[in-house]
């Protein structure tokens, strides 16, 4: 797969099949629009091509918005999209400016002119464009005049819900974790640099690795008590994970702490992923320290049956 950082950088020279979105997620119904663009371009001899942006358009146009949160960081949507198979994956910076491209200037000057498209792959409910006016049926209208073909893919339903990442996000939000999953068509995960804390959980026998998110925007899932399994240095282990304050200790806030199991190695400073299992309870408050390490022993025995 070759990355091109703008539609500028586009070196493309054969005809195309492209498709575009933000595919937050890559959740399966943005992989059913992938499976479709990778089959037509080998039923038809074209190079595949997905054009997507950075930061998100939301991002962009309400920088002030702080509850703006997003499935991927830009690292973890590349990672994804090189096990795809597709040829190129363009990156194009997402700004006010750009926002305001017509649809008609969108698909004549960039996606037929600049890229090479002779085929659009876009899902059932696409808009593009200034105010997002263009629509599938404004797309099918400029077919014959700038000589490409479209094709749309219908949405994807998982258990009769139609699959979108913002009903994932609203998963997330609410702490369901597995149902995220079932959407998302894999465990959710973050990714974080492991910092020095205050030591609470070591005095308690349970020691937890702090970990900072550097993404602002990435979504963090409800806060609560988590089942999970980490990675450090391409090994999985299992673990159970904070996500919030820490009311016994007075201390509030959106803190991740992850306690490993069967892990004793120092990992300061090192990035590691954590993947969400299952949410197992919620944070409160406990009378004293024992009843807190009492709640620990139980959270573990039951974190370990479900790994």
């Amino acid at each position: 797969m070759k990355i091109h950082n703008s539609i500028e950088d586009f070196t493309g020279t054969n005809n195309t099949v492209v498709t575009t979105g933000t595919f937050d997620g890559l959740h399966p119904g943005h992989l059913k629009i992938i499976d479709s663009l990778k089959q037509n371009a080998l039923d038809l001899n074209l190079e595949s091509v997905v054009l997507t942006f950075h930061p998100h358009p939301r991002i962009a146009l309400f920088p002030d918005d702080n509850n703006i949160k997003l499935l991927m960081t830009i690292d973890e949507k590349v990672e994804h999209f090189r096990k795809l198979g597709i040829d190129h994956l363009i990156i194009h910076p997402f700004t006010k400016e750009f926002s305001r491209t017509s649809f008609v200037h969108y698909i004549r000057d960039l996606l037929v002119s600049k890229m090479n498209m002779s085929h659009l792959i876009v899902g059932h409910d696409h808009q593009f464009g200034k105010n997002r006016e263009g629509t599938i049926q404004n797309i099918k209208e400029l077919e014959e005049l700038y000589g490409f073909k479209t094709s749309v893919v219908s949405a994807l339903q998982v258990q009769e819900i139609n699959v979108s990442s913002t009903k994932i996000r609203n998963a997330l939000f609410e702490g369901e974790v597995y149902r995220a999953a079932k959407l998302l068509g894999y465990k959710y995960s973050l990714r974080g640099k492991v910092v020095h804390g205050d030591k609470k959980g070591r005095e308690l026998g349970y020691p937890t690795a702090n970990i900072i998110v550097e993404d602002s925007f990435k979504l963090i899932p409800h806060e609560g008590v988590y089942v999970v399994k980490i990675k450090i240095a391409n090994v999985w282990f299992g673990g159970m994970m904070n996500v919030g304050g820490k009311p016994t200790f007075n201390k509030r806030g959106t803190g991740l702490e992850v306690h490993i199991f069967s892990f004793a190695g120092d990992i300061y400073n090192q990035v590691i992923d954590v993947k969400f299992i299952k949410r197992i309870r919620s944070i409160r408050k406990f009378e004293s320290l024992q009843d807190l390490k009492r709640q620990l022993e139980q959270d573990k025995i039951l974190s370990l049956n479900i790994l």
